[in-house]
């Protein structure tokens, strides 16, 4: 791994990539069932900088490689490819975003960052491109006709869709788990899906049967949960605001997508999470 060479490709991006030891708590924070080879993180350095970590166990040091596919300096943004202590090649955009640098697991095989960031995109979105013909430059402007992105979070409007007050709900937060920062909407509906229990401190998510195992032993610790629906239909209007990100508004209902991290094995080596 040559990483006086990979440290060029991010400074050409406007960032800065260190290399370091995998501590073992960080495996543990993952409670993963399998070690955890490696992880790629952003970071505050000591002086307040942010910047990307790229952490090695120190057991698979001699297997895990790492390389850049394309930077592209004007987007702000560069390809990786990672390939890990089993031979598996696991990709990652990384980049900046408005107001941060982030790391983003990508599924497939891009091989450039115009790949990568179509490969994120859930099949409804593609879909939304396609039918509203948009050109090649507008199709990752966070803001065109097919939809209005925030984050991981991809807004598409849908018509003919009405929902009863009840079924709305008031600033309500949407978040990808595991310790992810929630966008909180305006107003929102969910439909079927299954019902579990938040805690949005941690991002541990449990189903109905684990919650209730858990505080029928012990009853204090029903503090700081709430009831989600994992894997619903969503629907948001309104405005959905984020620390990280400029708030939007919705005009009309629209229906909420996540990006396609989660279809990815890389996804446990983002330490980093929005």
């Amino acid at each position: 791994m040559n990483t006086n060479t990979i440290q060029k490709h991010f400074a050409k991006i406007g960032a800065h990539i260190v290399f370091e030891d995998m501590v073992p708590a960080r495996q543990q924070w993952w409670a993963s069932p399998a070690p955890i080879d490696y992880s790629l993180d952003v970071q505050s350095s000591q002086s307040g900088r942010e910047q990307f970590v790229f952490s090695v166990s120190k057991a698979f040091s001699s297997d895990i490689d790492m390389q850049v596919l394309q930077s592209l300096p004007a987007d702000r943004s560069l390809l990786t490819l990672v390939v890990n202590s089993e031979g598996r090649r696991e990709r990652f955009l990384c980049g900046f975003d408005e107001r941060e640098w982030f790391v983003a697991a990508v599924p497939g095989t891009a091989s450039t960052v115009v790949d990568a960031k179509e490969a994120l995109k859930p099949s409804a979105v593609i879909d939304a491109q396609v039918y509203h013909r948009l050109k090649a430059k507008d199709r990752n402007r966070r803001h065109n006709k097919a939809y209005i992105r925030q984050g991981e979070w991809f807004f598409v409007p849908v018509e003919d869709v009405d929902f009863a007050p009840f079924q709305i709900l008031q600033n309500e937060p949407i978040s990808r788990g595991r310790g992810s920062k929630p966008h909180i909407v305006k107003e929102l509906v969910r439909s079927n899906g299954e019902t579990v229990y938040v805690n949005w401190n941690s991002g541990e998510v449990l189903t109905v049967a684990q919650y209730n195992k858990r505080i029928k032993a012990n009853p204090s610790k029903r503090i700081g949960w709430q009831v989600s629906r994992r894997n619903p239909e969503v629907y948001a209007r309104g405005t959905v605001r984020h620390p990280d990100h400029k708030t939007v508004k919705l005009r009309g209902w629209h229906k909420v997508l996540m990006n396609t991290e989660n279809q990815t094995s890389a996804m446990q080596n983002v330490a980093f999470l929005d």
